[in-house]
């Protein structure tokens, strides 16, 4: 019995092209992923006690989150974090709106 092989979790030999076809099919499934998971939500909506489908949408849950890390692993962030965003990752870099969220803003109220 032959058992096709998932392309998801063969190594990389370092070409760009199969980089380029691994990425695009751990998008293609993150987006099944997440359409399940959109039917799974809407069905437990309407099912909240349903413990099978609560099951199914945890496995689910799982299944995507493991293909978003794989994902950001090998092509990068699904997030944008900001212009330099590598350099802040790397410890180093400054962002002068860091300072805006550094404390709290104060309102300051004048009275006659």
């Amino acid at each position: 019995m032959s058992r096709k092989k998932d392309s998801c979790r063969e190594p990389l030999t370092g070409n760009v092209r199969e980089l380029e076809d691994y990425c695009d099919k751990l998008l293609k499934d993150m987006r099944h992923a997440q359409h399940v998971l959109m039917d799974l939500m809407l069905f437990l909506d309407t099912h909240p006690m349903d413990i099978r489908a609560r099951e199914q949408y945890m496995a689910w849950r799982h299944y995507f989150l493991n293909l978003k890390q794989r994902y950001q692993e090998a092509c990068g962030p699904l997030e944008w974090y900001g212009p330099n965003w590598w350099e802040k990752a790397m410890g180093y870099g400054y962002d002068p709106l860091d300072e805006c969220f550094d404390s709290p803003t104060r309102a300051v109220v004048e009275r006659d």
